[in-house]
Parts: structure tokens; C-alpha cells; sequence
């Protein structure tokens, strides 16, 4: 997931309905959901490997490049039907005005792929965080625990 920032002020209302016209100044870009999960296990001294689909798009390719920046090892499969889950905030005068999502579902077929590149991992970790924010990669996460790992469950 790639979270965006839209900064701007705002000081009149639209003309066309009662919603404030925001004169955009700057944005920023920040990874987002299991990734930001991953940043902040890291950020605690801890080795982190992420594992998760994003699209062959431009938010996709801000999302590997920002894993790369931070020094977050994963294993992002990219397709090119798939888009990018991004939340983009638009914040004028230090408030939140608006969030516009983008997602979709993911298919089964992509998902059965990702859960043969977890099952080929699970051994080398000795902890698993699972965390999707309720965006339909864990649909069964059962199917992901094993006896010599302890399972960490954030949805």
C-alpha cells in the first residue's frame, strides 16, 4: 500500500457546492499498511522481509522504490492488472479534507501465488506478522501458520 499527502490552504468554497477549494502547495509519499507495519519493525532494530502485490504501475514502482530508500527487503510480485492500493489524503490548513482510495480485489490466481512464496519462506523466519488491513490478501490466514513459528495476527 502506498500512502500519499496532497498539502495545500484553503481559503474560500467552491462556487459550484459548499467544498473548500484547496490551492495545492506540495505532496509527500510514504509507504503504507503492512509495509509502513514492516518499516516500523525495522525501526525497532529488527530484520524485516516483506511480502506482498502491488501493481506494474506508477504507485507501484514509488512503492519498490520507497522500500528500496528505507532499506526494507521484500518480495513484491508485480502484475500489470493490478493496481496499486493507494489512499491519498488531500490536507488543507492542517486537516484532513478528503481520502480517495484506490483498489481493487485480487484475484485467486495471484493470491494462491503468493501463498506458494510464503509457504517456500515460513522456515527461514522465526516470527510472522500478518497484516493486510482487511484488503483480501488474508482470506485464510489458518493456512499460514506452522508449529515452529509464532504467528503476530494485524488485520
Amino acid at each position: 500500500m502506498l500512502d500519499q499527502y496532497w498539502y495545500g490552504k484553503s481559503t474560500r468554497l467552491s462556487p459550484e457546492s459548499p467544498i473548500p477549494i484547496v490551492h495545492f502547495q506540495h505532496k509527500e509519499i510514504k509507504v503504507g499498511g503492512a509495509a509502513n507495519v514492516a518499516a516500523n519493525i525495522q525501526s525497532l532494530g529488527a530484520q524485516v522481509s516483506l511480502l506482498g502485490i502491488a501493481g506494474k504501475d506508477n504507485n507501484g514502482n514509488s512503492l519498490l522504490s520507497l522500500l528500496k530508500e528505507q532499506k526494507i527487503n521484500h518480495h513484491i510480485v508485480q502484475h500489470q492488472d493490478v493496481t496499486t492500493i493507494t489512499k491519498t489524503r488531500v490536507v488543507a490548513n492542517k486537516q484532513q479534507i478528503v481520502r480517495i482510495d484506490e483498489e481493487q480485489s485480487i484475484s485467486p490466481e495471484y493470491l494462491k501465488e503468493l501463498y506458494q512464496r510464503y509457504q517456500k519462506m515460513i522456515v527461514d523466519y522465526d516470527v510472522i506478522v500478518l497484516s493486510d488491513y482487511l484488503k483480501g490478501t488474508l482470506f485464510n490466514p489458518q493456512e499460514l501458520s506452522n508449529r515452529q513459528t509464532k504467528l503476530i495476527k494485524l488485520y
